[in-house]
C-alpha cells in the first residue's frame, strides 16, 4: 500500500474531512465529537500521523476507525539482505602434542569466530576454560629446538 493510499485509508473512515495547510482536520471517531479535533497529516516517510486535540489517544483513534498501528506505516521495504556469512577457512590451533584446541574460523564477508571441539563431533563457539597457544605451536617449539629464526606476524594467514 503506497504512502499516498495509507491517507486515503484513513481519510475515506473519517466524518467532516476539510483540508487543513499540508494536512486535514476531521471529526475524532474515538469521542463524540462536534467538531473536528483530529488532526491527519503524513511524515516524510509516508506514515500517517494523527492527533487528537480533545486529548484521544492514538491506538483509540485507530480501534475506533477499525485499522490497527501497522496500518498508519508504510510496509518495510525488504532489507537488502546482507550476505549470507561463509566459512572461507580454519586455523588450526594445536597443542605440543599435535591436539586440536580449538579453531579461528574466517567468514567472508570478512569476520573471524573461535570455536572448540565438544568431544561429540561438534562445536563450542566459545573458548571458556580453554588453553590458549600461540599459532603452530608444534611447528614454533621445532624451530625452537633447531634454533632457527621465528617471525611472528600479525594474522594466521600471514
Amino acid at each position: 500500500m503506497s504512502s499516498v493510499t495509507l491517507v486515503q485509508n484513513v481519510l475515506t473512515r473519517l466524518e467532516g474531512v476539510r483540508r487543513n495547510g499540508s494536512g486535514w482536520m476531521a471529526r475524532c471517531p474515538a469521542h463524540d465529537d462536534g467538531r473536528a479535533s483530529l488532526s491527519l497529516g503524513e511524515g516524510g516517510d509516508g506514515r500517517v500521523l494523527l492527533k487528537c486535540f480533545a486529548g484521544c489517544e492514538t491506538p483509540a483513534i485507530v480501534a475506533a476507525l477499525g485499522l490497527e498501528m501497522s496500518d498508519l506505516f508504510p510496509p518495510r521495504e525488504a532489507e537488502a539482505a546482507a550476505p549470507r556469512a561463509r566459512i572461507v577457512t580454519t586455523y588450526d590451533y594445536l597443542d605440543e602434542n599435535r591436539k586440536l584446541l580449538f579453531q579461528v574460523v574466517r567468514y567472508a564477508p570478512k569476520d573471524f569466530r573461535q570455536r572448540r571441539p565438544d568431544g561429540n563431533g561438534d562445536w563450542t563457539w566459545k573458548l571458556d576454560g580453554v588453553r590458549r597457544v600461540l599459532y603452530r605451536l608444534p611447528e614454533v617449539l621445532k624451530s625452537v629446538a633447531e634454533e632457527c629464526t621465528i617471525y611472528i606476524t600479525e594474522g594466521e594467514r600471514d
